[in-house]
């Protein structure tokens, strides 16, 4: 089993009045608690019938693969998380356990002897009979032209039955797989609009279950907090949580901790690459900062250096080279000489390696490297 490595610099308790937070809206779910498959799905690859509580989709002859699809082309579909309980079966001489999940679907139409084409992405996991064990893939389609995006094999796999959690949010795909995040890359060609499928390859059959897609349209998240000096000189230290928006810009809004008043709002931006951690550093007495880490389409870290009080830029440092993928960040002071250090977690792609890179916030010199066990 691989051990996944989330970081977090601090554990606090805190209530931000968040305004313009939506709701979730439930776009569609199915239970399939009925004797039919819905209306609402087509059966572009058959076969697909329901069957105990769960829908079931095998390839009933050429092609090998089934799909049934929803709201293809639905072009109000745009960001949305999309949940499903999968099941890889085997039957019919089928090779290996799999199931196939399609999202933002345009245009999906079956092509002989080729499965599915048409404008979708597509996230195949297959089961540990594979000699590499089990994998998972994430597929961009255009028409014929396939691409995939991501790869992964030998990942834990104690059964064929995933719980299954897909998010896009313009260019950025999210995929968790039993609750562990495997996926989180920003396509730069993305689709953007379409509706959902479900299906195997290869003879096999799979059966799904608790279906549902939510709208997350306009609930920018918040995905960082992190702690600040007295810097509205109020008696008590300040908070900062960091809202990140679609187009991936971070917006870092700061208040106090004691009076709830606002202090100051910074706004963080890296072209291309995605933020997703926080931190707060001091540069010497009385010179604050905001640091924001982002993750590269590749997955090495940028992170950028904004003073808390006037927002002004400070410098941009690099962690990590080519086949890491950074996941968060945090500071500390561990000479006690009033200059912050900046750690940044990251795992090797594959797995097998994850460390910590210890940078001087201010000189950007290297600190210290610092292997963590993987299991």
């Amino acid at each position: 089993m691989n051990t996944r490595w989330i970081g977090h610099a601090t554990l606090l308790i805190l209530a931000f009045a968040i305004s313009n937070a939506n709701a979730e809206t439930v776009l569609f779910e199915d239970q399939f608690d009925g004797p039919v498959l819905s209306s609402e799905w087509t059966s572009l690859l058959p076969s697909q019938w329901i069957d105990n509580g769960w829908m079931h989709s095998r390839s009933s002859g050429s092609p090998r693969n089934s799909l049934a699809i929803a709201h293809d082309g639905d072009a109000t579909w745009t960001d949305y998380t999309l949940r499903v309980r999968a099941d890889g079966l085997l039957s019919m001489g089928g090779q290996v356990e799999n199931v196939h999940i399609a999202f933002r679907c345009s245009g999906v139409y079956p092509a002989p002897s080729a499965g599915s084409w048409g404008d979708h992405y597509r996230v195949s996991i297959f089961g540990p009979q594979r000699d590499v064990g089990a994998s998972i893939y994430l597929w961009r389609h255009r028409g014929s032209a396939g691409e995939i995006l991501y790869s992964r094999d030998g990942i834990p796999a104690t059964s064929s039955t995933w719980e299954v959690k897909i998010g896009v949010h313009g260019p950025r795909i999210q995929l968790w797989v039993d609750g562990v995040e495997i996926v989180d890359i920003i396509d730069p060609e993305p689709l953007l609009t379409g509706g959902i499928g479900l299906g195997a390859v290869w003879e096999s059959e799979a059966r799904f279950d608790y279906v549902q897609v939510t709208d997350e349209i306009g609930s920018d998240a918040y995905r960082g907090v992190a702690s600040l000096p007295d810097i509205n000189s109020a008696g008590g230290p300040e908070l900062a949580a960091m809202q990140v928006h679609s187009d991936d810009t971070a917006s870092v809004i700061i208040k106090d901790s004691v009076t709830k008043q606002f202090v100051n709002e910074i706004t963080f931006k890296s072209p291309d690459n995605m933020p997703i951690g926080l931190a707060g550093v001091e540069l010497g007495a009385g010179n604050p900062a905001v640091v924001v880490l982002f993750r590269t389409p590749t997955g090495q870290g940028v992170v950028q250096l904004r003073h808390a009080v006037t927002g002004a830029w400070i410098d941009q440092m690099r962690f990590f080279g080519e086949l890491w993928e950074v996941k968060s960040i945090a500071s500390q002071d561990s000479d006690m000489d009033g200059v912050s250090e900046i750690a940044v977690l990251a795992e090797l792609d594959d797995g097998t390696r994850a460390a910590l890179q210890i940078k001087d916030a201010d000189t950007e010199q290297p600190l210290n490297w610092i292997e963590l066990p993987v299991e």
